[in-house]
């Protein structure tokens, strides 16, 4: 799934029909929503959700590291909301 998703994002930026749309689809849907949970942090969706995309991407390239990348977002977590505040309780 997760390569699926990606693979549209790439079909996006070529303008590849059905996926012309894809990737401003995506922002539409999923700022939105970030914003109303970021609201009162300093962290901005964007910086959200390329944080998500990135953490998404690592286990396409190596499944191998599935704690590093558990460990980044709990960080991510911890470092928006507080220690304690995040997943990790």
């Amino acid at each position: 799934m997760l390569r699926l998703f990606f693979e549209g994002y790439v079909r996006a930026i070529d303008h590849s029909a059905p996926w012309q749309d894809f990737s401003s689809a995506s922002l539409q849907e999923w700022l939105p929503p970030l914003e109303r949970v970021l609201a009162g942090t300093p962290v901005p969706a964007t910086l959200a959700l390329a944080v998500l995309r990135g953490l998404l991407l690592d286990p396409l390239a190596d499944d191998s590291h599935a704690d590093r990348v558990d460990a980044a977002w709990l960080a991510f977590l911890d470092t928006t909301f507080g220690p304690g505040n995040g997943a990790s309780d």
